[in-house]
């Protein structure tokens, strides 16, 4: 009984933590389009060590090095980096 109390108020404890990472910390990063994009449509990134779902406002070929502007959701949104 006294091990049941005790794993519920760590869990209790780990559940009410803030996040340790922040989601909006990958805005600013850098990264490289994996496939093409078309504005408005989704394509896919590499940023950092992950693929994301990116979308934009302007057509982006494949391999070209892009700079992460927003995110919606898991979308992120991203821009051309001027070379």
């Amino acid at each position: 009984m006294l091990g049941s109390l005790y794993l519920y108020k760590v869990r209790e404890t780990l559940m009410h933590r803030p996040p340790t990472i922040n989601p909006k910390a990958i805005i600013g990063k850098q990264g490289q389009m994996k496939t093409d994009l078309k504005a408005g449509e989704v394509a896919t990134a590499i940023i950092g060590a992950e693929e994301w779902t990116v979308t934009s406002s302007q057509d982006i070929s494949q391999g070209t090095r892009v700079l992460v502007k927003d995110m919606q959701g898991l979308k992120l949104i991203v821009e051309k980096m001027e070379a």
